[in-house]
């Protein structure tokens, strides 16, 4: 019997370039968001008239929160409607929450704040896990890796601004009129530059083109009629090599979060790494984790090597992870560029592997629909980087407990990843279907 595919003519545009540039300006713009107020926690907290750091924290946290509880509805939009309704969705919310930051400027409205972060948290859950859908639906096979690390890599570059900007310009200060003088600089450009990325999405992001670039996109659509996505979501779960690749993934997001976010706790007095070190350590972790996410995508689509490349370059984040406990436990002037170098290299790894570990979630569950597994497959890491990231900060909270043996902890939780990772083969079924 004759495939529906079988006279279909595939085509790649070159427009595609400028859709996936255009998204990943969206997701930088997202992701600049995360860690604005808990890079430097301690200003804002005296800001709001002494608020708890913890609520400051709060801000990054419901970043999570709402990517675990939202982001399969979201995926039902995305299913029913396209990428172009539901990117454009995520692109108000993220505005409407930047000029809704522009209110919190007073001591007495942090909780103005916290609802902005969490308009912009909705926002997060209709990109977060698109890029592997619009890798697949504008690129051809052989790109599909690039094209999706592109997309991570956008996130990972935006966290790093983050990091640097508010740093930057944000500063300690006893009168809360600078410090509100320089909020006021950071959201309003912030919010106009949104508004800006806004417009842009308006007049030029599309959700697919008009000939698919390979077989596989061509069959989407019969696959969408013969599943629904509760459906699709029970087949997932059953899958046991799929399930356990969401645990290795867990494992890794939360480990670079938590070495980002709690940088300054890992040292080996009672302060920890210094705050100068400390923020710097952190934004070479997420560049260099961009980088490596775009490295290691085009790297796959070179060598095809699935299974062994994402082995080794967990693998490599396990050993870095324990180098920097190492170099991290008696941090001292003489060798803090050896920190750096490492911490570029766990960045470079940690990140590098997230675009891999994606590609090989839809290798494993072919022909389930990417928007769903990747939905899934998100949801999942994301509960598992909350849970494990909430351990982490307890043992931190414990008062004889070095802060240096999280760690520890930390290396030993990527060590039995790799020993996961080890146990999953996998044939490469959707490249063979081009």
């Amino acid at each position: 019997m004759e495939s529906p595919t079988e006279n279909v003519e595939f085509k790649s545009y070159k427009r595609k370039w400028g859709i996936l540039a255009l998204f990943t300006i969206i997701c930088m713009c997202n992701g600049t968001q995360w860690s604005q107020y808990s890079v430097v926690g301690k200003v804002f907290a005296f800001y709001y008239n002494d608020a708890d750091l913890y609520a400051i924290y709060w801000t990054n946290w419901i970043y999570f929160i709402s990517t675990f509880f939202l982001i399969l509805p979201a995926t039902w939009l995305i299913n029913l409607k396209g990428l172009q309704v539901a990117i454009t969705l995520a692109m108000v919310l993220n505005c409407v929450g930047t000029w809704i930051r522009l209110l919190s400027i007073d001591p007495e409205l942090f909780w103005v704040a916290l609802l902005s972060q969490t308009l912009i948290s909705i926002s997060r859950v209709f990109v977060v896990s698109t890029p592997i859908v619009l890798a697949v639906t504008w690129f051809k096979p052989n790109q599909v890796a690039s094209a999706c690390a592109i997309g991570i890599a956008g996130f990972q570059l935006g966290n790093g601004l983050g990091i640097l900007i508010s740093d930057a310009v944000i500063h300690e200060s006893v009168r809360k009129y600078e410090i509100e003088y320089e909020m006021s600089y950071l959201y309003w450009s912030t919010a106009i530059a949104h508004s800006i990325v806004l417009l842009l999405v308006f007049i030029l992001f599309r959700s697919a083109p008009l000939t698919p670039p390979s077989k596989v996109e061509a069959e989407k659509s019969n696959l969408m009629e013969k599943k629904g996505i509760f459906h699709s979501i029970k087949s997932l779960l059953s899958n046991t090599k799929f399930v356990t690749l969401l645990t290795i993934s867990g494992i890794n997001q939360a480990v670079f979060y938590y070495t980002v976010f709690g940088m300054r706790y890992m040292g080996d007095s009672a302060e920890g790494i210094e705050e100068k070190y400390a923020v710097t350590l952190s934004a070479t972790m997420v560049l260099s984790g961009a980088l490596g996410a775009i490295v290691c995508g085009v790297i796959f689509d070179r060598t095809k090597k699935l299974q062994i490349f994402s082995f080794v370059i967990y693998a490599i984040s396990a050993l870095a992870m324990m180098v920097f406990c190492l170099l991290s436990s008696k941090i001292r002037r003489f060798n803090i560029i050896f920190l750096y170098i490492n911490a570029g290299i766990l960045g470079f790894s940690l990140v590098g592997y997230m675009p891999m570990a994606y590609r090989y979630a839809t290798e494993l569950v072919y022909p389930e629909l990417e928007a769903n597994s990747s939905a899934v497959f998100t949801m999942g890491s994301t509960f598992l980087t909350f849970v494990l990231g909430s351990i982490f900060v307890l043992f931190y909270q414990i008062e004889y407990y070095h802060p240096n043996y999280i760690c520890w902890w930390m290396s030993g939780a990527l060590i039995i990843g790799c020993i996961f990772l080890a146990s999953i083969f996998v044939s490469i079924n959707r490249a063979r279907r081009v």
